[in-house]
């Protein structure tokens, strides 16, 4: 018999192609193409603006005639940790 799973956290990864000017039809499905240099340095500093206990409510859908389903569920998630790295051409987050 299985047991339930009861997940206490996530944790997502976004990658992103850079500064490559050539799209890669092997990465397409699973990252990001961006073509302007990015600068790591402030992408650091400025995540840390997101750790912690936030309220995510402006980063939703709110129209209520077009996501009647929604359920009216806290937006307040913590953050604890965010990664930046760069390898090669992709950028971890």
């Amino acid at each position: 018999m299985l047991k339930p799973l009861n997940a206490k956290s996530k944790v997502y990864r976004y990658t992103v192609r850079n500064p490559c000017y050539i799209r890669c039809a092997h990465l397409r499905s699973f990252c990001l193409f961006y073509h302007y240099k990015l600068n790591i340095r402030i992408m650091k500093d400025e995540a840390k603006i997101l750790i912690g206990h936030k309220n995510f409510k402006s980063f939703c859908a709110s129209d209520p005639q077009r996501y009647p389903d929604e359920k009216r569920e806290s937006k307040v998630r913590t953050v604890k940790r965010i990664t930046i790295k760069k390898r090669l051409l992709l950028i971890h987050k």
